[in-house]
Order: C-alpha cells, then sequence, then structure tokens
C-alpha cells in the first residue's frame, strides 16, 4: 500500500479511493462558461475558515474543466457549505500542526495527470488557464510559478514557487510549515523549469492578516526547528519570522546558527546551498535594526559577493554611503542597483519597491552634483519612475516636475503633470504649475479646455483666474466676458496679485477706467493692491466713458 493509500485509509474511515483511475477523454472542444478545453490537471487545496476568501478563488477556477480536491481542517464557518455549492465534496482531516502532512492527503485525492495546489487567497488573472494549459502539453516536470504577496501600501514581495507537477509519481511535501516540494522533486531527479506564470497570494495583505500568520507560523516554525536544525530555509523563516516580532537579536542569532563565521570578513566563499545567499543581507538588515551599521555594512558587502544578483545588498550599501555623505559612492552602489536585472528568486524579495527606490535616489543625487541640465540619467529614471505608477511614489511629486522643467523636458514634464494631476485632481498648487506651463508655451485653448472640462477649477484660485482670463484675451473672446471673468475672480481673490497685475493689464488696454474704478470700489473686500490701483486711476484723472460704453 502507498504512502498516499495509508493516508486516505486513516483519514476517511479506510473509504480509500483508486489513486489510479481510468482517464476520460479529452474534449477538445469549450464547454459554455468554462473557457476552454477539458484539463487532465487536479486542483489541490486545503481550507479552514476560509469563506471570507473563497469567492475570490472559485471565480477563477475553471471547475467544468478540472478536478478540485479540497481538504478541510476543521472550518467553522461556511467554507464547506460554499464548496458543495461548487459542486465538490471536501473531505474532512483532523489538523495535526503540520501543513505538509494536509498538503499531501490533498495530493492522495488528486486522480488526473498533472496537479496544481492553490490556497484559499490565491487569486489567479484571466490568462492563467490558457498558459497552465500549454505546460499540461510539455514534458512531465514540475514548474515554479511567480507568487506575488502584495502588501497594502506597496507593491510587495515576489518569489519563485513549485505550483505544478506530475501526478503518481511519489512527490510529496515536507515542512510542517512553508511546506516544500523541492526536496522530494530532487530525491528523485525530476526537472524543475521557472515560468512567467504568476499568482497573487492576498494572505499577508493588511496588518492584521501579517499579525495573525505571524503568531501560527513562530508557534510552528519552533516545532520544525527542533526537528530539523540545520535546514536552510526553516532556519531563514523563523529568524524572519523573529525580525518581525522585533526580537532582533534573536533573529541574528538564529541567522548566524548556518553561517560559516559570526565575522562576515571570515566568511569566505558562498556555499552551495543557495537559501544560504540570502543570510548576509537578512543579516544585515537586521544589523541595521541593531544600530550596529558598520557591521551591517560588512554582512552587505558580503551579500554582493555570495549573491551579486539580489539587488538588495547595492541599494542598501548606497544608502548607508549616503548617510556618511559620500553622493558619489552613493551613486556609484544606485547605478549598480539599476544595471543588475531584478531577479525574482526563491526567497521573498521586494525588488519592485527597492529599484523605484533606487530610482529616486539617482535623480536626487545626481541633481545635487551636476544640476538638471547635465545629470547623465535622471532624466531616464524619471520616465520609469512615472510610467510605473503614481501609487507609493517614492518621491516628494514636486520633483519630477521640477526636474523636468530645469532640464527642459517640457514633453516629459507635461506627461507627468497630467499624470500626477490625474491621480490627485485637488492640488491646486500643480494646476497653477501645469497651466502657467501651458501659458508659457501659448497653448490658450488647451487651457480654456481644461477650465471647460474641470469646472471645479473655475474660481479655484486667483492665479488659475488670472490665466484663464488672459487666455480669453490670448484667444480674442468678447470684453465683456473677460471683463466678467476678472470681475467675480478679484471680488474672491482681492488680494491676489497676479490677478491684479493681469486684470489692470486688460482694464488699461480697453480703457476700462470708469467702469473699472466703481468696480473696485464696491467689493465687499478690498485690499492694498486693489487701493493703490484705485489711487492710480484717480491720480491720472482719466475719462469717464470706457470702451463698452459704460457711463
Amino acid at each position: 500500500m502507498t504512502q498516499d493509500e495509508q493516508i486516505l485509509e486513516v483519514l476517511f474511515e479506510n473509504k480509500s479511493p483508486s489513486i489510479r483511475q481510468p482517464m476520460p477523454p479529452r474534449k477538445p472542444n469549450a464547454k459554455p462558461g468554462g473557457g476552454g478545453r477539458w484539463l487532465n490537471l487536479s486542483v489541490c487545496s486545503i481550507f479552514k475558515n476560509e469563506a471570507e476568501n473563497l469567492p475570490d478563488l472559485m471565480v477563477g477556477l475553471p471547475l467544468s474543466r478540472i478536478e478540485w480536491c479540497v481538504i478541510d481542517t476543521g472550518s467553522t464557518d461556511s467554507t464547506i457549505d460554499l464548496i458543495r455549492q461548487s459542486g465538490v465534496e471536501p473531505k474532512r482531516f483532523v489538523w495535526t500542526q503540520d501543513f505538509s502532512v494536509a498538503r499531501n492527503a490533498s495530493l492522495a485525492l488528486a486522480k488526473r495527470d498533472w496537479i496544481l495546489w492553490l490556497d484559499g487567497d490565491d487569486r489567479l488573472d484571466s490568462d492563467f488557464w490558457d498558459e497552465v494549459e500549454e505546460l499540461l502539453d510539455g514534458p512531465k516536470q514540475a514548474y515554479r510559478f511567480i507568487i506575488h504577496s502584495p502588501r497594502e501600501n506597496g507593491h510587495g514581495d515576489r518569489f519563485m514557487q513549485i505550483r505544478l507537477f506530475p501526478n503518481h509519481y511519489g512527490i510529496l511535501f515536507e515542512g510542517r510549515i512553508h511546506e516544500q516540494l523541492g526536496t522530494s522533486l530532487q530525491k528523485m531527479g525530476m526537472t524543475v523549469k521557472s515560468t512567467e506564470l504568476e499568482i497573487s497570494h492576498t494572505g499577508y495583505e493588511t496588518e492584521t492578516k501579517r499579525t495573525s500568520k505571524l503568531v501560527r507560523n513562530l508557534a510552528l516554525l519552533e516545532l520544525e526547528r527542533i526537528q530539523h536544525p540545520h535546514d536552510s530555509t526553516v532556519t531563514m523563516e523563523y529568524g524572519n519570522c523573529l525580525c518581525q516580532s522585533k526580537e532582533y537579536l534573536k533573529a541574528k542569532e538564529i541567522y548566524l546558527s548556518l553561517m560559516p563565521s559570526s565575522n562576515p570578513l571570515a566568511c569566505g566563499n558562498p556555499p552551495k546551498d543557495e537559501i544560504l545567499w540570502h543570510f548576509p543581507i537578512l543579516l544585515g538588515e537586521t544589523c541595521v535594526k541593531l544600530k550596529a551599521s558598520q557591521e551591517a555594512a560588512d554582512w552587505y558587502r558580503l551579500a554582493v559577493r555570495w549573491n551579486p544578483s539580489d539587488i538588495q545588498a547595492y541599494y542598501w550599501l548606497g544608502k548607508q554611503a549616503l548617510e556618511n555623505q559620500n553622493i558619489h559612492g552613493a551613486l556609484e552602489y544606485f547605478y549598480a542597483t539599476l544595471d543588475h536585472p531584478a531577479v525574482v528568486g526563491r526567497v521573498a524579495t521586494d525588488s519592485f519597491t527597492v529599484r523605484r527606490n533606487a530610482l529616486a535616489l539617482v535623480v536626487l543625487c545626481e541633481t545635487e552634483l551636476f544640476g538638471e541640465s547635465k545629470a547623465p540619467r535622471a532624466r531616464q529614471c524619471l520616465r520609469e519612475l512615472i510610467a510605473g505608477g503614481l501609487q507609493s511614489f517614492p518621491l516628494d511629486y514636486r520633483v519630477p516636475w521640477d526636474f523636468l522643467r530645469a532640464s527642459d523636458a517640457n514633453a516629459d514634464a507635461e506627461r507627468y503633470a497630467r499624470t500626477y494631476l490625474s491621480y490627485f485632481p485637488s492640488d491646486r498648487a500643480m494646476w497653477e504649475d501645469f497651466i502657467e506651463f501651458l501659458f508659457t508655451t501659448k497653448r490658450f485653448g488647451d487651457i480654456l479646455e481644461i477650465f471647460s472640462s474641470k469646472p471645479e477649477l473655475v474660481l479655484a484660485t486667483g492665479v488659475l483666474e488670472a490665466f484663464r482670463g488672459k487666455s480669453l484675451e490670448a484667444v480674442k473672446t468678447g470684453a465683456e466676458r473677460i471683463y466678467s471673468v476678472y470681475r467675480a475672480a478679484l471680488e474672491k481673490f482681492p488680494e491676489d496679485p497676479t490677478l491684479l497685475v493681469y486684470f489692470s493689464d486688460f482694464v488699461n488696454h480697453n480703457k476700462l477706467y470708469e467702469r473699472c474704478y466703481a468696480d473696485l470700489k464696491s467689493l465687499p473686500q478690498s485690499s492694498e493692491p486693489i487701493q493703490n490701483f484705485l489711487r492710480q486711476i484717480e491720480a491720472q484723472g482719466l475719462g469717464k466713458t470706457d470702451a463698452l460704453g459704460r457711463h
């Protein structure tokens, strides 16, 4: 009896289904609502109290095309009812504080030739199944997918994880927590290939979720480390949990337990175990938390030597150089960060955010050293930053605008301004700068189009009204309408000097002195600039009939 059959016999009251059953014929035509052909694929999942997550997972499952094998480890919410509504009967399982045991029980249910495992908080995009379908037609090997673990205020981590593999080869999960298939696949010599397929894992996207899982993970990792004290993955995950719990001294001790030396200068060449290549960075980050900056720098330098494809080490060394006022040295590290492609590896890292921060710091450093006009890479860095979106932007929002304008990159500046204002339409100062930019380039029609499409900008500020009035003059709008725009604006913004200057120019050009004098006198609020203008009119004794025929 195989191990899979033993699991099923014990857990399911000796009602073990056959592990291998005749395969139904392939169905090449798409079913209504099924999204494609029948797939020779079992999707294996383990759940406990996932009722909140399941609807978002199930909407992405083509249940008419796959076999869904579900283990429930003791749900007390509506998880089981939701699964049953999909036409699947979940199998009950007594939780044993070991994820691998539960995972392997779910694998034992699989009857098709390929297995994909999914969690309740996994999310799939619309192209996922088409890409999986292509893999199922290929060689019998295992595949790593990119797992994206988003955060509520940032891009989040990315790492590679084995998710798809052939069935019926005795492949099993190992590890009480952060269970993995790599050891089992290595023992049987099966090829593992990395793909660009991505699964979004939402289990850590909020502080509440992270705190809940941290408590659970720490307890299970302590048990796992007793059993496997020399396992690099277990040690790393345990140290990471301690860091997240702010137990930095203990975390450092755990990381050091598998290092060749506690002195980074004596650690020698990189070990064969690629998981250990990440330990110097973890030790560097931990030393930063412990305010041991010199030791941190030594660990980061070792990280560059051991794992040159990890851009975090270059970035942090650049940050430390900046703290020491070494801008030239910092730039070299930030350049190195950008010149190394951000590789998604087997360890969770947020390379996206690291790269964006490095792009931002290149802009700031080059601007300080060379100025906007001679900064060698800053403009391209800004283009990449803006193209990456303005959410969680790593620079003050004014920096790109000021830099691009100062370096005469007007097209880039305009694209940035329009993008920025689409995100932050209530930023009146940015609207003023952007409208002024359009005004100086004599794009009066564009200015008036903006006011027409965004009525909330009308009478928003005195400067904006000044540019609106001047733009109406430029396109030769009737004097009556222009005057009414200025008059309404002055009533609301009597202190604005730009508005008064543009209004006085309009009055002088059209000889509207008498009407202007009367209207300014009747304003409910006046200002010193307005009083000075009135005194100028009085001193000149200008005529009593204006160009509009007013008396």
